[in-house]
């Protein structure tokens, strides 16, 4: 008996050494992190050690603003997979304690220590956006302000409202200030739409990119705490002097509210609408202030603080060969407007258009980096030439005044070429893709034979010639006939929003997926009600306020659809409110039922309204 297991028993052992020995190799993973980065002063939070490898001591340092509730308590797991013949195994030792901001103001969590198999090993550092607590407040959670609303009147300027913030109001001509448009709300804000930006004149603009890490936020702002979303940031450059208006941005945004109650299996559920809020940032009055005069003659408009390098490819060539001069202006400002510095090249140079390259990133001081200018020149004959020196100012706003960037010129050797004593030579662009023969545009007349052909008939008049008119005419009243038909049934709104009720269905029904895959139940059961409701009252363009389950059947049963197929509908709703509802158990599976169930509905009701109206 022990024999016939022999094998197994090899097999399992040889694995669980094999298994520790990859641990044992494996590179140490040591990473910080906590349950959430903006937090109150005086609310709790969590923060975690995570580690790949079992330490035998894990050391925090110093927390100057921070106050430690809780532990440290220690979990650890340990697994092991065989996908296609090839193992892979994961094990997690993690360190947990419970924090308590102290003090107000962006803080940093400094890295920890820990020690494995005598090697010791550092995490990342974190910084902490510890907020006020609300006015009025005594300790309570509002580190994420969410409230919800009884009804559209309680959506008021205090819960919801975008707001236009830049970085400074007193600025010079073609100084740099940042402009960011933020929404603000304490209600659940489902979408915005009709987003309308307004046109800044008296500015030039560079959009900024806002990654997703800091797209969103929790900010206090007159002694509440808000959820915050950055839609729109962009550094702004006044192109005049005197009183310069930002007007308003406006939106529409969405908002999910309380419309009444209803009986379940559970008791009473509240209902919830999407409810619509126009809203307006408002106007900022920019004082701008004009650059001192008299303007320097060699200003390049720039405005912020630069610095210039010149560097030449060559001091001694041949004729008809080219040289380069790079200019490099570095620095913070206007970069994009600052115009280029004018090189006087001998006469007895050919001279091409500069190419300019830029590289900078937007910032609340402008444009960061180098904007770069080559000149391109070639000398005709030998002998030694001067290419005269030349400066550009700008006006340096840490000194108020305007700074000079000066270069001494440079020193050319030109030898005599080894071209052909006709001096054809052959020009390189700069960046050697065409090529131009120089000096030959003139030849020799012809004198061979000629061979003489008839002329062709004319073009004009023949049957291509009023057919290239036809064509175009035919396609012309064809596309004036498709489009006026498409402008009569865009007008029908009911009509429109009727065609597009599937597709909006189907969208909506991708994201329950998602979040069904996430594990997120509510937030998955309340996108499938907003698809199935959504779908109907797209379809028969019946607002969302008249429909509900009394009249649903009836509704139904008049477009055409079976008085089974209704109840089907009806039973479908009341499982989709009963499971978000009910206990974890096989919660992925009810979600999965439902889902399905939900694609399959809104398919046969597809087919029978549109088979019905048809």
């Amino acid at each position: 008996m022990l024999q016939k297991y022999t094998k197994q028993i090899l097999l399992i052992i040889i694995q669980l050494f094999a298994t520790s020995f990859i641990f044992a190799d494996e590179k140490v993973e040591f990473n910080a992190q906590v349950n959430r980065k903006d937090v109150v002063v005086g609310d709790p939070f969590q923060l975690s050690y995570v580690l790949n490898q079992k330490a035998n001591d894990v050391r925090l340092a110093e927390l100057e603003h921070f106050e430690i509730l809780a532990g440290p308590s220690i979990s650890q797991s340990r697994s092991v997979q065989f996908i296609n013949g090839h193992q892979t195994s994961s094990f997690s030792y993690t360190v947990t304690y419970v924090l308590r901001a102290k003090t107000v103001g962006k803080h940093t969590i400094p890295a920890a220590t820990a020690t494995i198999d005598g090697a010791s090993y550092k995490s990342n550092a974190l910084t902490i956006n510890v907020l006020p607590q609300e006015e009025g407040s005594k300790g309570q959670n509002n580190a994420q302000p969410q409230a919800q609303v009884a009804n559209s009147q309680q959506i008021t300027a205090d819960n919801l409202f975008l707001l236009a913030q830049v970085s400074k109001t007193n600025v010079r001509e073609q100084e740099a200030l940042m402009l960011t448009y933020k929404l603000f709300y304490k209600v659940d804000v489902i979408s915005i739409d009709n987003v309308k930006f307004p046109d800044l004149k008296g500015f030039t603009t560079q959009e900024v990119d806002v990654d997703d890490s800091r797209r969103n936020g929790v900010e206090h702002y007159n002694g509440k705490n808000y959820n915050t979303s950055i839609l729109k940031q962009m550094v702004v450059f006044p192109q005049k002097s005197g009183k310069l208006t930002i007007e308003p941005m406006k939106l529409t945004a969405a908002v999910r509210v309380q419309v009444g109650q209803q009986r379940s299996f559970f008791g009473i559920v509240p209902v919830f609408n999407e409810v619509e809020k126009a809203l307006s940032s408002k106007a900022l009055t920019i004082n701008v202030q004009a650059l001192p005069n008299p303007e320097p003659a060699d200003f390049c408009n720039g405005v912020g603080k630069l610095s210039m390098t010149t560097e030449i490819d060559k001091l001694e060539l041949s004729a008809n060969e080219p040289v380069t001069i790079k200019v490099t202006l570095k620095g913070t400002g206007n970069l994009k407007m600052i115009e280029n510095p004018v090189i006087d090249f001998p006469a007895d140079f050919e001279v091409y258009e500069p190419t300019v390259r830029q590289d900078y990133r937007t910032s609340g001081e402008g444009m960061v980096g180098s904007k770069t200018i080559e000149y391109l020149a070639i000398p005709r004959h030998p002998g030694e030439f001067k290419i005269p020196g030349f400066s550009l100012s700008y006006f340096d706003l840490a000194s108020d005044s305007y700074k000079q960037l000066t270069c001494d010129g440079f020193q050319l050797t030109v030898n005599k070429g080894t071209g052909t004593t006709s001096e054809e030579s052959v020009n390189y662009s700069n960046n050697q893709e065409q090529v131009k023969t120089i000096a030959t545009d003139i030849r020799y007349i012809n004198t061979d034979n000629l061979k003489l052909s008839p002329r062709k008939s004319l073009w004009v008049g023949s049957f291509s010639y009023w057919l290239a008119y036809l064509v175009p005419l035919i396609l012309a009243v064809a596309l004036l006939i498709f489009f006026r038909k498409q402008a009569r049934e865009n007008a029908n709104v009911a009509h429109v929003k009727s065609k597009k009720a599937n597709k909006v269905a189907v969208k909506r029904l991708k994201t329950a997926d998602a979040l069904m895959k996430e594990g997120k139940k509510n937030e998955f059961y309340d996108e499938i009600l907003k698809a199935l409701w959504g779908y109907l009252c797209d379809k028969l363009s019946i607002p969302t306020s008249a429909l509900s389950k009394e009249n649903v059947a009836q509704e139904l049963t008049s477009n055409g659809v079976t008085t089974e197929m209704a109840d089907e509908f009806i039973a479908l709703l009341n499982a989709c409110e009963y499971e978000r509802y009910a206990p974890m158990q096989n919660s992925h599976d009810a979600m999965s039922n439902i889902y399905n169930n939900s694609i399959q509905m809104i398919s046969r009701l597809e087919d029978t309204i549109v088979r019905t109206n048809k």
